[in-house]
Formats: structure tokens, C-alpha cells, sequence
């Protein structure tokens, strides 16, 4: 018997969704000034955890010097959280490990200990900004006659909210389901997550992740022209916004960074602009989540504004990138081969199951009224008689944070606007 009529596949398809930009027509929201209540000892682990994977990622998704890259890194974590309760054996260790979990000198959580920091993490995320939308949600497709282990469905459906459904995968009107919870998810921004059902597919994971915000202080549409932007492969025109402001500013040796909060300033667009003759691509290769949070420590220890120029230019961008060679070169290859993958706490059967691959879709749009990922950072070191300038015109990593955890949802490196 062939290793493909042998072997029954598991496919975790994992969805990132939009940050669109709105105006808040009941007016400005309340200034917020921490969260609700404390992080627990785990929740703060795994935010830091999946900051970690955000980078590690990010060097994977950015490694081509002249592409674009946006990813979900939450929502990387969080689906792959879920299928960590079907795992067991190496196959665990290494997800543990990947997702930074764990390190080779620490042990790890207990996987109930970590299945309630996902629950409180996102719990805590959703409910911060009532002026800003913030959505996660999970779903679980099985083929009709394939049986879940009952464990496994219990932690997905209490701690990840998981809807789960049995299906019959051989129905055309299946494969419009899935896609049409996805669209509904993300809506609309993201239409579909699979283009199709393939014969030896049993499940199907996803998660799906929306971000919506208005800027604190928008851009006004009458004062966006036309600029240049010094992009990857040559010079292009973009439409480049503009406003004057006090504004969040560090100007350092290698980079500035400036922070655009979004509604209540739970949430903010943090961007992270290389000094002139220093490469995107270097930042991209030596930025860490340490290095990541001290750097926004900085920023954040100083308490003065600068009154500042800022552009930055408006876009729309959708990116789809399978992610199994990324995983795999992070340590997961386990879970990706049929004779050595250990899901055998995901069903009740005698199948061998393994991933069969990963799908990670992002869509990204920033304009004068809000954005869906960026993160700014700034502080302003001095005053002039004129003001500073903070301008985005050449490539420039950008992350969309919560600000109080820390967490980073959407992380990107953009070379070149899209047309």
C-alpha cells in the first residue's frame, strides 16, 4: 500500500484576517490607561512566547529581500495551540519548543495551564476598545465518519471557543461553507481559505483573526499626494498621507520609531523606519522580541510629544503563504511527516495522522481613517523652530500591538506598495 492510501492527512489551515479602516461616528473613546485586570504568570508567558514566534517568523515569511511580507503571529499560535491538544511525544515537545512554549533549560506549562492563558489572552484582547474591533475565532471541519477523540474536542470547544462541525467532505456545498465562515469572519476581507477539499483531508483547523481601528487623530484625505516611495527593484510614485501632529518619536543610531494609536490607545500602529544607507532587511535579521520589547521600553519611558510632519503612505495588501517550510526550519518538522507525526491524541481510530500543510492568508489596508497593521513608536528628542519630519518613504517594518501586554498581532516588513 502507498504512503498516500495508507496514511489519512490533517490539515490545519490557519487564517489571518483584516484590520480595515473607520471612523468612530460616536465620537473619540475614552482614553484607556491598562488592562482590566492582571496578566496571569502564563498569560504573560505566552504573549512573550508568541512575540517570539512573530520574529522567528517574520526572518522565515521576509527572507526575500525584494518581497512583502504580513503575518498573523497570534494566529499562528493560536491555531496551532489547538492542535497541540491532539499531540503527544516529540511531535508535542517540538510544538512546544516552535511556538516558544518551552525552552531546551525550562519546563514547559502544562498544556491545560496554557489552554486557559489562549482563553484569558483573547478574552482580554477583544473586550479592551469598544471604539476598535477586535475578533478572534475558531473552527473545527471532520469528515462524517471520522472520530475525534473526545478530549480534544473538549479543549478546543471550552478554551478556544471552537465551533465544531461534522461534515460530509464529499458535498460540494462543504467546501462553501468553510469558505463562507471564513469571509463572515473576517468580513469579507479575506473570501476564502481553501480552494479546494482534497480526498484524504479530515480536518480542518482555522483560525480566523480581525482587527479594525479609527486613528486617534486621522489623516485628512485633502492633504494626500503624490510621492515618491524608494521601494525594492526601483522608485515609485504612492499616495502618500500626511499630518501634523504631536507626535510618539525615537530616533536612534539604526532606526526611528513612531506609535499611531488607534480609538481608546489600547491598540496602536507601531512603524519602525531604518535610517537612511541602513537596510530594511538588516532590521528584519537582528530584531528580536527582546530587542523588540526594549525598544518600545524606551519609548514608552519618555512621556514628552514632538510636534511633528508625518507621511506615510496609503495602501492595500493580501498575502498568502504556506508556512510548512517555515515551521519545519523552526523546529516543527515532526508534525509534518506521515511516518513519524503523533497526533494520537487527536482521534479515536488507529489512523496515522499528520499535517499535511499549513495556509496563513493576510490582508492589510491602511488610509486616512485608521489601518490594520503597523506599529509606531516615537519619541521626540529636541525641538526646532521647524518641525521634525517622520517620513515613510523607503522600505519599513511595521506591527499592529495591543499596548499593555505587549502582544503584537499583525507584524510586517513592506519594500514596495502595492499598485
Amino acid at each position: 500500500m502507498s504512503p498516500r492510501a495508507s496514511f489519512r492527512r490533517l490539515l490545519p489551515a490557519i487564517l489571518l484576517g483584516t484590520l480595515a479602516c473607520a471612523k468612530d461616528p460616536a465620537g473619540p473613546p475614552a482614553p484607556i490607561t491598562g488592562l482590566p485586570r492582571d496578566l496571569t504568570a502564563t498569560e504573560s508567558r505566552l504573549a512573550l512566547a508568541s512575540n517570539a514566534l512573530a520574529f522567528d517568523l517574520l526572518r522565515q515569511t521576509a527572507a526575500d529581500p525584494s518581497g512583502n511580507s504580513v503575518i498573523a503571529p497570534l494566529s499562528v499560535s493560536m491555531a496551532l495551540g489547538m492542535l497541540m491538544n491532539g499531540a503527544d511525544g516529540v511531535t508535542l515537545d517540538q510544538m512546544r519548543l516552535a511556538l516558544r512554549h518551552a525552552s531546551p533549560s525550562t519546563t514547559p506549562p502544562t498544556l491545560s495551564e496554557m489552554n486557559a492563558a489562549y482563553r484569558g489572552l483573547f478574552e482580554l484582547l477583544t473586550g479592551l476598545d469598544r471604539s476598535t474591533t477586535m475578533r478572534v475565532a475558531n473552527g473545527i471541519w471532520y469528515r462524517t465518519g471520522f472520530t475525534p477523540a473526545p478530549g480534544f474536542l473538549e479543549a478546543t470547544r471550552t478554551h478556544f471557543d471552537a465551533a465544531v462541525r461534522a461534515v460530509d467532505f464529499a458535498d460540494g456545498r462543504t467546501l462553501g461553507e468553510i469558505n463562507g465562515w471564513v469571509k463572515e469572519q473576517t468580513s469579507g476581507r479575506i473570501p476564502t481559505i481553501l480552494e479546494s477539499i482534497h480526498p484524504d483531508d479530515v480536518m480542518y483547523l482555522i483560525n480566523a483573526m480581525y482587527f479594525k481601528g479609527a486613528w486617534q487623530e486621522p489623516f485628512d484625505p485633502q492633504a494626500t499626494r503624490s510621492a515618491s516611495f524608494a521601494a525594492a527593484g526601483g522608485a515609485q510614485q504612492v499616495s502618500m498621507m500626511y499630518r501634523q501632529g504631536q507626535q510618539r518619536i525615537r530616533f536612534g543610531d539604526q532606526y526611528a520609531t513612531i506609535d499611531l494609536p488607534y480609538g481608546n490607545g489600547a491598540f496602536a500602529m507601531t512603524i519602525v523606519l531604518p535610517n537612511e544607507g541602513v537596510s530594511v532587511q538588516s532590521v528584519v535579521e537582528t530584531m528580536t522580541a527582546d530587542r523588540w520589547e526594549a525598544m518600545i521600553g524606551e519609548l514608552s519611558a519618555t512621556a514628552a510629544t514632538v510636534k511633528a510632519d508625518l507621511y506615510l503612505p496609503k495602501f492595500i495588501l493580501a498575502i498568502t503563504r504556506q508556512l510548512k517550510d517555515d515551521l519545519t526550519a523552526l523546529g516543527m518538522a515532526e508534525l509534518f511527516d506521515p511516518t513519524r507525526a503523533n497526533l494520537s491524541r487527536l482521534a479515536t481510530g488507529s489512523e496515522r495522522l499528520y499535517v499535511r500543510f499549513v495556509t496563513h492568508k493576510t490582508f492589510l489596508e491602511v488610509n486616512e481613517a485608521g489601518t490594520e497593521a503597523a506599529g509606531v513608536t516615537g519619541i521626540g528628542v529636541g525641538v526646532t523652530s521647524l518641525p521634525p519630519q517622520f517620513r515613510v518613504d523607503r522600505p519599513f517594518l511595521l506591527a499592529i500591538r495591543e499596548r499593555f501586554s505587549g502582544t503584537i498581532l499583525f507584524l510586517g516588513k513592506i519594500v514596495r506598495i502595492p499598485a
